[in-house]
């Protein structure tokens, strides 16, 4: 987990099979080691279900368009933050920015915001 905020990726170990109804969880623990034995933490849960999809676009900016314009938002961030984050430039930053407008998600996740793999670290 970064040590910083953010939005950063989460990847399943494994794939999840169409057609199913999933429930996840995510809890942080957002205390520090100075802060005693009062903990801050976050929870957040939700509903999936992911859909069965024949045939993807072969390139990255194709199967981003194709997710955004189907509805597949979590797809679609995670596609566009894939291709910000293997070519940081202006322009995939631009497309990330676009995304999140188009969805009228820019409030809730900042593109600036973007930590990328590489640039994660570990929690001590």
């Amino acid at each position: 987990m970064p040590t910083q905020s953010g939005a950063f990726p989460i990847h399943f170990t494994s794939a999840l099979a169409p057609n199913t109804w999933y429930r996840w969880y995510l809890v942080v623990d957002c205390s520090t080691p100075d802060s005693g034995e009062t903990t801050s933490v976050l929870s957040v849960e939700g509903l999936i279900y992911p859909e069965a999809i024949s045939t993807l676009p072969a390139t990255p900016q194709d199967r981003l368009q194709f997710y955004a314009e189907d509805g597949f938002w979590d797809d679609a961030i995670n596609e566009a933050g894939e291709i910000y984050c293997s070519q940081p430039n202006d322009a995939n930053l631009a497309d990330w920015e676009s995304l999140l407008k188009y969805g009228k998600l820019l409030n809730e996740v900042n593109p600036e915001l973007l930590i990328c793999p590489t640039k994660l670290h570990a929690v001590e």
